[in-house]
């Protein structure tokens, strides 16, 4: 009796399996029909070895728009790849990231207004005195050139003597 119960089990979760399986089958089969009729070159964009999860096959079948983020992947598979490397639900915010930026359209850079303003031209030169000088001793002992240092040094000393 046991094994009846046992077999039966076991022919229900066949049946349930293959019943899943169809289905997989048939929204795979229904959204490359929908890339083929929106993008002429979708098999050979697709046709390339695309490293592609379990999770992001998932996405790309069940998502509406999973026949052109498959598009988009299969220009990008650089990207495909770096999506393929992280875990489910980081897959899952990319690819959405992907499907919601086929919506925009490109960016443009918009030309920015010009400001108008009653203000003149900006000054260039501001007034004032020149740097204070600068002292020989100090800057030849911070470069370290005892030849400008004793040369400098030695001029001071005279000077201090004459006045």
């Amino acid at each position: 009796m046991e094994q009846k119960e046992k077999a039966k089990a076991a022919e229900a979760e066949k049946r349930s399996t293959e019943q899943a399986a169809k289905q997989r089958q048939d929204a795979a089969k229904d959204m490359l029909e929908r890339g083929k009729a929106k993008h002429e070159d979708f098999e050979e964009v697709l046709g390339q070895d695309l490293p592609i999860t379990p999770a992001m096959e998932h996405y790309l079948i069940n998502h509406p728009k999973g026949a052109d983020v498959a598009y988009a992947l299969g220009k990008n598979p650089e990207e495909c790849a770096r999506i393929a490397e992280l875990l489910p639900q980081d897959a899952f915010r990319e690819l959405s990231k992907i499907a919601d930026a086929l919506d925009k359209p490109p960016a443009e850079k918009a030309p920015q207004p010009k400001q108008v303003t009653k203000a003149g031209e900006p000054v260039t030169e501001l007034g004032g005195t020149k740097a204070a000088p600068v002292d020989e001793v100090a800057a030849a002992v911070q470069d370290g050139d005892f030849a400008r240092f004793k040369s400098a040094q030695n001029a001071r000393e005279l000077a201090a003597k004459r006045g």
